[in-house]
C-alpha cells in the first residue's frame, strides 16, 4: 500500500472512530495535500469519503445520465437499487446521449444510448 493510501486510510479511520479528534484529522489532510498539492484534493476526499463509507457498511452508487434527472427518476432508481444502507450520487454527462449508468465499487450497469450505439457498431463491423 502506497504511503498516500495509508494517510487516506488513516484520517478516514480517525474520522469514523475519534470524530471529535478533527486536530489530527486536519494534520492527515494537510500531509496528504502536501504531497499531491491542492489539485489533488477533490480525488483525495473523495477517496476518504469512500473508505469512511465502507467501513461503516454503506454501499455507495454513482449515477450519470445524459440530462440530470428528476425527482420521480431518481426515486424511481432508488427502488431499482432497493438497498437502505447506500449513498447515491447523480451526475450528468451528455456524451451518453441518453439512458444512465450505474456504477458501484466492482459493478458498472450500462443503460446508456452511447453503449449501446457502440455495440451495434461493434456487431457490424465485427470488432
Amino acid at each position: 500500500m502506497t504511503r498516500n493510501k495509508l494517510l487516506i486510510q488513516a484520517v478516514a479511520e480517525l474520522i469514523i472512530e475519534k470524530p471529535d479528534n478533527t486536530d489530527q484529522t486536519l494534520q492527515g489532510l494537510k500531509k496528504i495535500l502536501a504531497r499531491g498539492g491542492r489539485t489533488r484534493f477533490s480525488a483525495v476526499a473523495e477517496k476518504v469519503v469512500e473508505v469512511v463509507a465502507e467501513r461503516l457498511g454503506i454501499n455507495q452508487y454513482r449515477v450519470t445520465s445524459a440530462q440530470p434527472l428528476r425527482d420521480t427518476e431518481k426515486e424511481r432508481i432508488l427502488e431499482i437499487i432497493d438497498d437502505a444502507k447506500s449513498d447515491v450520487s447523480y451526475f450528468s454527462n451528455p456524451r451518453l446521449l441518453g439512458g444512465a449508468t450505474i456504477k458501484t465499487k466492482d459493478k458498472v450497469l450500462d443503460l446508456s444510448i452511447k453503449n449501446k450505439i457502440e455495440k451495434i457498431k461493434s456487431a457490424i463491423t465485427g470488432s
